[in-house]
């Protein structure tokens, strides 16, 4: 029992910040396309007409995938909603929190093993609120990196080696490059570092075993070449392999996101953060050259980690990825791997120290841990105070039925995966099962004419054929096109609208008050609004542009209101209806799920 109880400590922890984390409704939600992921698992489970894999959101995002069917069994669970992302969120938490405990504890001893676990859950702020997104990503592929160094460590040291460790090793490999290709560094350093320490186990039957694990780990990957070719390798524009990526100063992006890190708190808090960037590396240094922190096997362990954040930092600084500019914390996840490593590390580092003969050594490493642990505590305190943690029942309430997917992010996407003229587009795009069928239209009509050459005159005909009982819900999704055939121009589209025969004036006025510029950030929100005085906007307009104040504020009608607050004193009461029409539109009745 005792061997299992810092998994237990782990499994504890996670579910208790990190569930705190979530349902006081911290900042740890929508970031990073969560809901077109889950658009994804609403697809799946609705059965609509395309072939699976032409679901994906991004085609090189297998991971992506992945867990968009762990969303779909949790929707089956409790409902298409918020909460059952976050429930899929936590799980993986617990997957990765376990899988570093047993890396830690297998090579570093039962000490590290409880500092991982409370470390891991105590995470800088930026990397807590990361870990709840439930997007398959960078994050996520924490759990394969770790089984990854968990599994070719017990190849190296192990002596009651099984054929079964090597299989899982190559199953690892091979479904964990499927899931995020991160993880291709990650299974050529990992298979080497095997090959050099105990060449044996991968030679003969060992290869075989390998072999066939990494084989049928990826067959997700090689079923996704087969379909969709060269496009699985096509990340935002950039290839993989070679290309030219952002020209940008790395070293000065990684300075900016430092300084956000920090977080305004002056010398001490870029100390802090120091601390925690040179413990990996200083501690890995101490393991890997000390013969008084343990046996061989923690030496030579830390220095396979140590080894590979030096790779990971030489390929992230050559490579045609980074981070992103104009820093928010979902951002830091292409650095992933060298936090949860130098974790990995910074555990075994303190866990010698709390081990050392020397009572120095043992007093230096109770106050690293304190201080660690108090800093990861505050982030904690803090990141769940920008929630609403007295409200924890009516926050469940909220995420239950607050929406797990969103139709026109989605859509976006899903369009250009479809073959076929825009009729039989729209055809598989009104397939989902969807009670409020005026949302499903609306995003449908969206997606397939937002860029569309085709005269309005032919959409409109196209659309009441499409649905003729119902077909002017249709509308209300063509707004980005009516506005570029005014090149974007307000007042002229809506000109254009007023034009329109009687009965479709309104719903066209409320396409353009949905879609206007697709401005849904606040700031953007307001700046429209201050161009739109002395217009004499229609009623119907407001009603759409409740839409885009309701996905910009889901889950903070406070935030909503006070924004409405704020605007010029003509648009208030008509906003205030539009955004109250909008939220009872969206929000899940029981039933819908």
């Amino acid at each position: 029992m005792t061997r299992w109880l810092p998994h237990v400590v782990a499994v504890a922890a996670v579910l208790l910040v990190k569930g705190l984390l979530a349902l006081s409704l911290g900042d740890v939600f929508f970031h990073g396309e969560e809901l077109e992921k889950g658009t994804v698992a609403k697809a799946l489970l609705d059965g609509i007409p395309v072939p699976p894999h032409q679901l994906a959101y991004h085609y090189y995002e297998g991971g992506g995938f992945a867990i968009s069917h762990l969303t779909a069994i949790a929707f089956l669970v409790v409902g298409q909603n918020l909460l059952a992302h976050k429930l899929v969120s936590l799980l993986v938490n617990v997957a990765i929190a376990v899988a570093g405990v047993s890396l830690v504890q297998t090579n570093f001893g039962r000490r590290a093993a409880y500092v991982f676990a409370l470390f891991y859950t105590l995470a800088p702020i930026g990397f807590q609120k990361l870990s709840l997104l439930n997007l398959g990503i960078h994050y996520e592929t924490s759990l394969f990196l770790l089984l990854a160094f968990h599994l070719a460590l017990r190849l190296v040291f192990d002596e009651s080696l099984r054929p079964r460790t090597v299989f899982a090793f190559g199953a690892t490999l091979g479904f964990g490059v499927f899931f995020n290709f991160q993880m291709i560094p990650v299974a050529g350093f990992t298979v080497a570092a095997v090959l050099v320490m105990k060449r044996r186990v991968l030679v003969g039957p060992g290869l075989v075993y390998l072999v066939s694990g990494a084989l049928i780990g990826a067959l997700p990957f090689v079923f996704m070449v087969a379909t969709v070719g060269r496009d699985v390798f096509d990340i935002h524009g950039t290839a993989l392999f070679g290309g030219d990526g952002e020209e940008v100063d790395r070293l000065a992006r990684l300075n900016e996101y430092g300084t956000w890190l920090a977080e305004g708190r002056g010398v001490l808090g870029f100390a802090l953060l120091a601390l925690q960037v040179a413990l990996p590396i200083g501690g890995g240094l101490y393991l890997a050259r000390s013969r008084t922190a343990g046996t061989g096997r923690p030496r030579r362990a830390a220095t396979t980690l140590l080894l590979y954040l030096a790779c990971f930092t030489a390929i992230y600084l050559a490579s045609p990825f980074v981070v992103g500019a104009g820093f928010k914390h979902f951002r830091l996840q292409r650095l992933t791997p060298f936090w949860i490593l130098g974790t990995v590390l910074t555990s075994a580092t303190l866990g010698a120290l709390l081990a050392a003969a020397s009572s120095r050594g043992r007093t230096v490493g109770r106050v690293l841990v304190c201080v660690l642990l108090l800093v990861g505590a505050d982030a904690s305190r803090r990141a769940i105070a920008e929630g609403r943690p007295g409200e924890l029942s009516a926050n469940v309430d909220l995420l239950r039925a607050t929406r797990g997917f969103a139709y026109p992010e989605y859509f976006a996407k899903l369009v250009g995966h479809l073959p076929g003229t825009e009729r039989e587009k729209l055809e598989v795009l009104i397939a989902f099962d969807e009670p409020v069928y005026e949302i499903l239209y609306a995003a449908a009509a969206e997606a397939v004419y937002r860029r569309s050459e085709t005269p309005s005159s032919e959409i409109l005909l196209t659309l009441h054929a499409a649905d003729p009982a119902r077909w002017p819900a249709f509308v209300h999704g063509l707004g980005p096109h009516f506005l570029a055939l005014d090149n974007g121009h307000l007042r002229q589209a809506l000109a254009r609208a007023g034009a329109l025969a009687p009965e479709l004036r309104a719903h066209a006025f409320e396409a353009i008050g949905r879609s206007h510029h697709w401005l849904i950030k606040p700031e953007e929100m307001a700046m429209e609004l201050n161009r739109a005085r002395g217009l004499g906007l229609p009623m119907a307009y407001y009603r759409g542009f409740g839409h885009r104040l309701y996905r910009s504020f889901r889950l903070d009608r406070e935030a909503a209101l006070a924004f409405i607050a704020e605007a010029p004193a003509e648009h208030r009461e008509k906003l205030r209806a539009g955004y109250e029409d909008a939220r009872v539109l969206y929000l899940l009745k029981r039933g819908d799920s």
